[in-house]
């Protein structure tokens, strides 16, 4: 009869060895699965957002939603204000509270800081939605239908971003989480950073015109040595009103 036996630190040694190397060789991928799920999870926010998007145009004439409401020149920057506060009004869920399910959140962003509106992880192309600012009659500041703009389906409406007023001024304020952290710190400036991410791994999600999305590098949105083509380049980018 076969007598048991306790395991020899040498056998113990090799065992976790063994996990070791098991676990080395597993955890990439289980990383990279979390992260496919993430870029996956990302996407469907912004084609969510895409749908509240086409109910704000319905339900106001054709008009897209602006950045910032008519009323921000009178209420001062308030939240109700926002173009992610309106979206809330057609079915895009929004909330401050990390525990509370929102669909202008990006589970792949790693900063949990939600001062001011960083809660909300993506940014709306100033050059095609506009906004209210009496005091500034500039290229973003106009308002535009969508039937004014075509082709839709190259036109980018929003994507990934950490800038803390949520809106996209240039190529560089995008944020390329997907495939390969940005590593910059701060990208709440209003055109080029210190560190533009052009070599950068990563892509950015973005939401398209047409209600399409897609991952989209850096290098790939320059156009030359012009990092606002990309924002700005349709039928339809000098029409629209300044403001009612």
């Amino acid at each position: 009869m076969q007598r048991n036996h306790p395991f020899t630190l040498i056998e113990l040694l090799v065992t976790i060895a063994i996990i070791a190397i098991l676990a080395g060789l597993f955890l990439p991928a289980l990383n990279s699965a979390r992260e496919k799920a993430y870029e996956i999870s990302c996407k469907n926010n912004l084609q969510n957002l895409g749908i509240a998007v086409q109910g704000y145009v319905d339900a106001y004439d054709g008009w897209l939603i602006p950045q910032t409401s008519i009323a921000v020149e009178k209420n001062g920057w308030q939240e109700k204000d926002t173009w992610f506060f309106q979206l809330s009004q057609f079915g895009a869920k929004y909330s401050k509270e990390r525990s509370q399910p929102s669909v202008f959140r990006c589970p792949s962003e790693k900063r949990t800081i939600t001062t001011g509106w960083r809660q909300v992880h993506y940014g709306i192309n100033l050059f095609v939605s506009g906004w209210y600012r009496d005091s500034e009659t500039g290229d973003q500041n106009r308002i535009r239908r969508l039937s004014s703009i075509h082709p839709t389906s190259t036109v980018p409406f929003m994507g990934d971003s950490y800038r803390e007023l949520n809106r996209i001024n240039n190529i560089y304020n995008f944020s390329f989480l997907h495939g390969g952290q940005d590593s910059r710190q701060d990208a709440d400036l209003e055109y080029n950073t210190p560190n533009p991410p052009l070599g950068y791994p990563g892509s950015a999600n973005l939401l398209f015109l047409d209600g399409h999305v897609q991952g989209v590098r850096c290098s790939a949105m320059m156009r030359g040595n012009d990092s606002f083509k990309f924002l700005r380049d349709y039928v339809g980018y000098e029409s629209g009103v300044y403001r009612f």
